[in-house]
């Protein structure tokens, strides 16, 4: 049935930079009803500093605002502040005007004081992402006190000299940081709703206040939650969306059956998982090639690869690179994709080296030769490699013992027979096992993924610097190192070609082998028109609108 789907015509948006059903939707008018029913996979927090998942982020959006927002092509514009920073020439210190006229929904002016708050939660809070804070002065010492069970001073780097001026000062310089501003956890609350309600306060219909277009009129945890538009919206126009409903229906079957039944507009909000979701939506929609258009794939922020150790073994160093190439070119990446991505659903073949399509860094189609299948340049790569066939003998691919990274084992094993003509076994592994064992380089051949948390070269770069080594393999090359460390402190044009020049690096290396970019999967009738997907984020709400049916 997958191999099936790449034929079927299911997926209809698949491009670089953004893209929305609206190409696809029939023109008409307005629907009379402007609500959007929509059913989420599981329950959501939607407190900025403990926002986790691509689906928190896709809800939380509507009902708050950044300083910083990322535009359709993911190019960073100022949202809450009123223009990019001004940053010293040491690049040391960033001040940022706000917007006079931003508030928060119920008509509480948005300040200074009310970033510096936030941000300062946020950094106590320890949340998934609370480390973008890292740059900032002061960061090891809150750090410190939360380790040691004391209470956290507030970060001596972060000030707000008047009301409407943030001040950032910096350990080092980050040229990256407004990247990570743009995240849920930079998003502003309100300290007084935070006070009165305690942990509980982004729960309630009245008490999760926020600067967004939208705001919570109802909730039932664990079942559903009511969304309108903001009136007299500080931000302009909300959109054509009078009323959006969520519903939390945990199992995919019944998600997507109640989307078949009528009863729901939307599925796959935050995308469908790397398990049996996928496969689930696309065969339950493959079985009525009517509702063909009403599945979009957008391209995701995740690469899977295969990581080699470069400290010891076989395919260590220099001397191992001709082994690694061979064990890349004989896979026939297509092949792979139509085996185990869901035609599409899940994801793509990898092109362009570590960094996923859509995404700043991405280095261009068919610019990896590693990603080239070569079967004849594999085979004498091989022979260079380990001309006594001795080598080939101690190879082991290590995985995660799941449905979809089984699959990939299974079909990398195949391949490797077939085109190499040798045997490398598997070996599945728990989570927790293989994560552990990875990060000091015990495994010959494993499974290597990142997904993005901001838009920057510097978020997946440096997976590869450090001790022990967060990407598992042990490299360790000083130049790459100097030249990343130069990027993340460089701005615009500069970061980008040092960044860039990092990525060739890799490539040249033969550092790691990409498989495929995830894709975000969604099915949408046809009749709600505007939503989209860049590679980073699900387009706001108040772009949807729904037309006669």
């Amino acid at each position: 049935m997958r191999a099936g789907l790449f034929a079927s015509g299911l997926i209809t948006c698949l491009v670089i930079e953004a893209c929305t059903t609206s190409s696809a939707a029939p023109k008409g008018e307005l629907a009379a009803d402007q609500t959007l029913h929509v059913a989420i996979p599981a329950e959501v927090t939607l407190d900025p500093a403990q926002i986790a998942s691509d689906l928190e982020y896709s809800i939380g959006q509507n009902l708050f605002s950044g300083l910083f927002r990322f535009d359709e092509q993911l190019r960073e514009k100022p949202d809450l502040a009123a223009a990019m920073p001004e940053v010293s020439s040491d690049g040391l210190v960033y001040t940022i005007k706000l917007r006079t006229d931003a508030q928060f929904w119920d008509g509480r002016p948005l300040t200074a004081q009310d970033v510096v708050y936030s941000w300062n939660r946020a950094d106590d809070e320890n949340g998934a992402f609370a480390s973008i804070f890292g740059p900032v002065l002061g960061y090891q010492e809150v750090q410190a006190s939360l380790n040691n069970g004391s209470s956290p001073p507030p970060l001596s780097g972060l000030t707000a000299p008047d009301a409407h001026t943030v001040v950032i000062r910096l350990s080092a310089p980050a040229g990256y940081l407004t990247a990570t501003l743009a995240m849920p956890v930079a998003w502003p609350v309100n300290q007084a709703d935070v006070d009165l309600y305690g942990r509980s306060w982004a729960n309630g219909p009245n008490t999760a206040v926020g600067t967004g277009p939208f705001r919570l009129t109802s909730r039932t945890l664990g079942r559903s939650m009511t969304l309108v538009p903001v009136e007299h919206w500080w931000g302009g126009a909300t959109g054509w969306l009078k009323k959006v409903t969520i519903d939390v229906v945990p199992d995919t079957n019944t998600e997507v059956r109640g989307y078949l039944a009528g009863r729901f507009d939307l599925v796959g909000l935050g995308g469908y998982g790397p398990n049996a979701d996928g496969t689930i939506l696309g065969e339950m929609l493959a079985a009525d090639r009517a509702r063909a258009s009403e599945v979009h794939s957008f391209p995701f922020v995740r690469t899977d690869w295969i990581g080699f150790d470069l400290k010891s073994g076989p395919l260590a160093g220099a001397d191992g690179a001709s082994g690694r190439r061979a064990l890349s070119l004989a896979i026939d990446r297509m092949q792979l994709a139509r085996a185990v991505c869901a035609g599409g659903i899940l994801c793509v073949p990898a092109t362009g080296g570590l960094i996923s399509k859509g995404l700043d860094g991405y280095l261009g189609d068919g610019s990896d030769p590693m990603s080239a299948f070569d079967p004849k340049a594999a085979r004498a790569d091989l022979q260079q490699w380990d001309p006594d066939g001795t080598k080939r003998q101690k190879l082991t691919y290590v995985y995660v013992a799941n449905g979809l990274f089984r699959q990939v084992a299974d079909n990398l094993r195949d391949q490797w027979k077939a085109n190499l003509g040798i045997t490398v076994q598997l070996q599945g592994y728990d989570t927790y096992a293989f994560i552990y064992d990875r990060l000091f380089g015990d495994y010959t051949l494993f499974r290597g993924s990142w997904a993005a948390d901001y838009n920057s070269p510097q978020d997946w770069y440096d997976t590869f610097l450090g001790s022990p080594d967060p990407n598992g393999s042990g490299y360790a090359d000083p130049s790459f190192a100097a030249l990343v460390s130069r990027a993340d402190a460089s701005l615009g044009a500069v970061a980008e070609g040092q960044y860039r020049q990092a990525g060739r690096a890799l490539v040249d290396q033969a550092v790691i082998a990409p498989l495929f970019y995830f894709t975000r999967t969604a099915a949408v009738k046809d009749y709600v028109d505007g939503f989209g997907a860049s590679a980073f984020y699900v387009y706001p709400l108040k772009d949807v609108k729904i037309l006669q049916h």
